[in-house]
């Protein structure tokens, strides 16, 4: 198995005008959006909570490859290869029971 994490992420793009000017004028009140997106300013977090989620983002990051080029290669090996039954697992065709013991 290949953890392909972190493929769909990209730098941080400032939000479309429109959409800043909704959320400035909330007010107090706040306000909730809702995206398949990520829309948590880093500016809002808890400083403590903004150093491990950096420190957490530089370690999954620590990579030959990005996620993107990782996952291509894979599916590729596995093309070329016809399945890679050489890389299955054996465990797949065992019972449960079998597998436990």
């Amino acid at each position: 198995m290949i953890f392909s994490g972190g493929i769909h992420t990209r730098p941080a793009q400032p939000l479309p005008k429109d959409l800043e000017e909704w959320v400035e004028g909330a007010g107090s009140d706040g306000f909730i959006f809702f995206s398949l997106g990520s829309a948590v300013k880093p500016s809002s977090m808890p400083e403590e909570l903004r150093k491990e989620a950096a420190r957490r983002s530089v370690i999954m990051k620590d990579q030959p490859q990005d996620a993107k080029e990782l996952t291509v290669f894979w599916v590729e090996y596995v093309m070329r290869h016809n399945g890679a039954s050489h890389l299955r697992c054996p465990a797949v065709d065992m019972t449960w029971l079998v597998c436990h013991i």
